[in-house]
């Protein structure tokens, strides 16, 4: 295994240069990883030149294990793989955010880790994706990927940065939902309606069939907010709004 870490470094530094699309954070990581791997190598070439004759040698971690405690030890999690699709190394960080046993990553095909996303194919091209995975039991995850390949020592391999945005994700659904719903009731607002309104039309006119609209109102409401007061109204149309989504 540790013949492929000269090529991880490679791939690693290639990400950072050929995808002007990924994320500043992806860029950071890569970057700050580029960089140990660097100081490393000059430390190393210090020591073994800067060695006087009558020194006795001393012990030197090399580049390539140095190389492969670098990654495994990165908060990132990092696949790198063959252009067949076969997993040649995932780090800890990797096995964790999957919920798979290292043993079981490593020899294992990219696309059934990654599934629904062709790792193989957009790493070629170099991109970002998103896709949930459901660890064992345990709650539905969003991760997000961004793949590269690059050729190394005539040699393709492909390198997948993972990052679990499962939170992010969940933030942009609600924004999403307070967009097209009403704050009070719950129930689908003025834009969301002109847009169902617009796909049922539409829907109708392809197919030469016919569309109806129904309008519900409620008797003797502005007489609740004239004598109860607006809170009161409210309360009533947020025990009214449930009852509507109902089946």
């Amino acid at each position: 295994m540790r013949r492929y870490w000269p090529h991880a470094a490679l791939v690693l530094a290639l990400l950072i240069v050929d995808l002007p699309q990924v994320r500043p954070a992806w860029l950071a990581a890569g970057a700050g990883l580029l960089a140990l791997i660097l100081l490393a190598r000059r430390l190393w070439l210090g020591r073994a030149a800067g060695l006087a004759p009558s020194t006795p040698p001393a012990p030197v971690v090399p580049n390539e294990e140095l190389l492969g405690r670098l990654v495994a030890a990165m908060g990132e999690a990092v696949l790198i793989f063959a252009e067949n699709g076969r997993v040649l190394f995932c780090n800890g960080a990797a096995a964790r955010l999957l919920g798979v046993e290292p043993a079981r990553i490593c020899g294992a095909d990219v696309a059934d880790l990654l599934h629904p996303v062709e790792p193989s194919r957009v790493a070629r091209e170099g991109g970002v994706r998103e896709l949930r995975r459901r660890r064992g039991a345990g709650a539905e995850t969003a991760l997000e990927v961004a793949l590269s390949g690059s050729e190394a020592d005539g040699r393709w391999l492909g390198v997948a940065l993972l990052r679990d945005i499962t939170l992010r994700a969940a933030r942009q659904a609600e924004l999403e939902r307070m967009a097209l719903h009403d704050g009070l009731t719950g129930l689908p607002n003025r834009t969301l309606l002109n847009d169902r309104i617009g796909h049922a039309i539409g829907a109708a006119r392809r197919s030469g069939q016919r569309t109806a609209l129904l309008l519900l109102d409620l008797d003797r409401f502005k007489e609740v907010n004239d004598t109860l007061g607006h809170q009161t109204g409210d309360r009533l149309l947020q025990q009214i709004g449930p009852r509507l989504r109902a089946p």
